[in-house]
């Protein structure tokens, strides 16, 4: 979803509400579930809609990136209901099931692509912008 002035607010807004929706049916069906099949069902359902495509958010207000990580929090906060980690703070979470903060996750993802492109010149039209760094000189 794109908007005219480029801000994806409306992309930001559409993915946190489907995360979130999900993140309440997850709710329902986290006491029948044990933490490594809580974890497996947050990554399918909201954490690849938190990644599909985010490398395009590079950039973006504070505020868009921040209501993504919102919903990793909570989907984390669900996967850790009843376990003894539940009181413990977000970030601790996230560490401990090896999730990538949000804007982590954006430079990643860039840096992969960008990686990718330069060692492989796929794909092309990446390839054909990158100027790869050469120093003015060499130090011997």
């Amino acid at each position: 979803m794109l908007d005219k002035h480029l801000t994806f607010d409306n992309h930001v807004n559409l993915v946190s509400k489907s995360a979130f929706y999900h993140i309440r049916a997850m709710r329902h069906i986290r006491p029948a579930l044990t933490e490594d099949m809580a974890k497996t069902v947050a990554c399918a359902l909201v954490g690849a809609r938190l990644d599909y495509a985010n490398f395009v958010l590079i950039g973006v207000m504070t505020k868009n990136v921040a209501r993504l990580q919102r919903a990793q929090n909570a989907v984390a906060r669900v996967v850790a209901w009843g376990t003894n980690r539940q009181s413990t703070s977000s970030s601790a979470l996230l560490k401990h099931y090896h999730w990538l903060p949000i804007h982590q996750c954006i430079r990643f993802k860039i840096t992969c692509i960008t990686y990718k492109t330069i060692h492989t010149t796929q794909p092309a039209y990446p390839n054909s912008v990158l100027e790869h760094y050469t120093p003015a000189c060499t130090f011997i």
